[in-house]
């Protein structure tokens, strides 16, 4: 297995990998996904049960909402798409949260991984892009008065705040244009309100990090919506413009991980295809590792 470091302890690139499936290996990915928070495997194409299993390596299954797009044999993964058929119909998830966002940070249970397997690209367009959320904290510290205004606001200190998430986009609340997902009712009968501390401590490595500022973070705790409205967009803001970031250009037969308690993602917008060979494939996994108990 090699290893090349993209961003400094944020991206880093897995080729040669054939051994993947040993404990050792497995033990060593574990360990460089807490610490580098974004892996990109190369060059290697697996079938879809090793893929599965793959994932399982890292942590317990977590199903998304969004069950009619799960892949037959595997309802743990979805597909992602903007194909349409010419019946009309989707092939999977068109948009893929193509605004700034914590997967499933909308859950009460963090220690989330998600990972995404390229079957097919477009030409162009299908990006991913993501925010180095330990670099934020500490950018953030950086700005006194920020850190004073949020903090006079909420009437705690940084460590302390508490912020409320529902599924959704928070910025469609002042702007009903920005993308959003939507459930039906069913679907979101499923769902209740989560609340998270606003600065995270990663559970194997103590790295903290801000946590999920964007999209399902509607409100802070004890504060109004419409003050808490406010504040998000300004946090938000500032910390997409000052932290560190990468794009990710798919190749076929790419798989990417990342954890979700140190980045923030979104996907590059895609329009629909009615061209299966011009339009994107990717299979997405969540898995819950904070009960693996890893020695890092």
């Amino acid at each position: 297995m090699k290893v090349k470091m993209l961003l400094d302890n944020f991206i880093y690139e897995i080729y040669e990998f054939d051994e993947i499936f040993n404990d050792k290996a497995t033990h060593y990915l574990n360990s460089l996904l807490h610490v580098g928070k974004v892996l990109i495997l190369r060059d290697k194409k697996i079938s879809l049960e090793d893929y599965h299993r793959l994932m399982l390596s890292i942590g317990e299954p977590e199903y998304h909402v969004l069950q009619n797009f799960s892949v037959d044999g595997y309802k743990d993964i979805i597909r992602i798409s903007n194909y349409i058929n010419p019946e009309g119909e989707q092939e999977g998830i068109l948009d893929g949260g193509t605004y700034w966002h914590t997967d499933m940070s909308y859950k009460p249970s963090l220690g989330i991984a998600t990972a995404l397997m390229s079957l097919r690209e477009p030409i162009y367009g299908g990006y991913t892009q993501f925010i180095d959320m330990v670099d934020a904290l500490n950018v953030l510290r950086l700005n006194s008065d920020l850190v004073i205004k949020i903090e006079s606001i909420c009437g705690t200190s940084l460590d302390n705040i508490r912020v409320h998430h529902a599924f959704g986009n928070r910025r469609t609340i002042l702007n009903p244009s920005s993308p959003n997902q939507l459930l039906t009712s069913d679907q979101q009968m499923t769902l209740a309100p989560a609340i998270h501390n606003l600065v995270q401590v990663h559970p194997y490595t103590g790295q903290q990090s801000l946590f999920a500022i964007s999209g399902t973070a509607f409100c802070f705790d004890e504060i109004s919506q419409e003050v808490s409205l406010k504040l998000l967009n300004e946090l938000e803001d500032f910390i997409i413009e000052n932290s560190q970031f990468y794009q990710h250009h798919y190749s076929p037969n790419d798989i990417i991980i990342w954890d979700n308690l140190l980045t923030l993602h979104r996907g590059y917008a895609i329009k629909p295809s009615h061209d299966i060979q011009n339009s994107r494939l990717l299979y997405r996994m969540n898995v819950n590792y904070s009960n693996r108990g890893l020695l890092l």
